[in-house]
């Protein structure tokens, strides 16, 4: 039997008219795209109605493989860029090459603009053979140990890590330095004029300086969705944006009634990231001070930065028990010119949640 295969590609005005004003579109639905998605694609500042966003394959109207992409106003360089930022494969229709199709007609549409971060091996592949090239920046990553107390090495285990918590108090250390630590904190769900001052006058080492308002869309109108109760949630998409825990905050730290650090950190259930930061050099100390105290608060068991200093810092203080380094792919394509002395934010791309 000859299958029925369909390329499908699907702009903004199909999402406000499937999403918002609840009229059918072919072949549009919530396991191409899950409406906290398509909300956050609909509200970004940048988009047009006639842009396309969503690329899709179904066989026999069964969805094989789909893709997403967003439009990115970087002042740094000051141009319009756009972030893959899904690939999806149906396992059952891996390897005929549906990843490279509908990657293929994004990097059509967009061309010399059409960028990633962040991509798992099979995308690396698929967006190589679409013509951008691949370079790969360090991530950093504490975590703790994995200790199953019911069995009895286990056990040994959590009593050795107990003797030692007593022999070397590094955490009651770290507590004693906090409450000396001179700064304030102030949260807010906003970047105002002031703040991203701040942000451009410390970030001349990074390679792409996100607009202000492409930060505040950040923040309001993050892809994941806080549901308590997940497991009750019915998932019809592969990529369902649904956690059981999930704040976005921005920070500012400020010393002496003056800002001296700026982060945007996203704390899910089992980890924290952080995104952003943004510090004057003099006051590095505190700053990153600070972010160990909302690691010791929060008490999870993964850090994700890609501060190399901040991961020394942390390390130093023995709040996790282990650590690496992750290798995080950057495609680009071959027009742009990338300055691998430059910095690429943890956020960067389409690690916006």
């Amino acid at each position: 039997m000859q299958e029925n295969i369909q390329l499908k590609l699907f702009t903004v005005a199909d999402l406000k008219s499937h999403f918002l004003q609840n009229q059918c579109v072919e072949m549009l639905s919530e396991k191409v795209i899950v409406p906290v998605r398509a909300y956050a694609t609909i509200m970004n500042p940048y988009v047009k109605d006639d842009m396309p966003v969503v690329s899709a394959v179904f066989v026999n109207g069964e969805v094989a493989a789909y893709t997403y992409v967003f439009p990115d106003k970087l002042d740094r360089p000051d141009r319009l860029v756009f972030w893959n930022t899904v690939l999806y494969v149906d396992p059952k229709y891996e390897g005929r090459g549906y990843g490279f199709v509908v990657i293929g007609q994004m990097v059509e549409q967009y061309g010399d603009d059409y960028f990633d971060l962040d991509a798992v091996p099979a995308s690396v592949n698929n967006l190589k053979y679409a013509g951008l090239n691949v370079e790969y920046v360090d991530q950093y990553i504490l975590e703790q140990k994995r200790i199953d107390t019911k069995t009895f090495r286990g056990k040994l285990a959590c009593l050795v890590d107990g003797i030692k918590k007593n022999l070397y108090p590094y955490k009651k250390r770290l507590i004693a330095l906090i409450k000396k630590a001179d700064y304030k904190l102030s949260y807010s769900n906003y970047i105002d004029d002031e703040t991203y001052r701040f942000i451009v006058e410390h970030s001349s080492g990074d390679l792409f300086l996100r607009s202000q308002q492409m930060l505040n869309w950040i923040l309001s109108y993050p892809n994941v969705q806080d549901t308590p109760l997940s497991n009750r949630v019915v998932g019809k998409c592969a990529f369902a944006s649904n956690s059981p825990g999930f704040r976005f905050y921005a920070v500012r730290v400020e010393k002496n009634n003056k800002t001296i650090g700026l982060y945007l950190f996203r704390h899910m259930k089992g980890e924290i990231y952080l995104n952003y930061l943004y510090y004057d050099s003099m006051f590095q100390n505190e700053v990153f001070m600070s972010i160990s105290e909302h690691l010791l608060h929060f008490n999870e068991p993964r850090f994700f930065t890609a501060h190399k200093d901040l991961y020394e810092f942390v390390k130093s203080t023995r709040i996790f028990a282990k650590n690496r380094i992750y290798k995080k792919s950057f495609s680009y394509p071959k027009s742009f010119v990338y300055d691998k002395t430059l910095f690429i934010q943890a956020g960067d791309g389409d690690n916006i949640t």
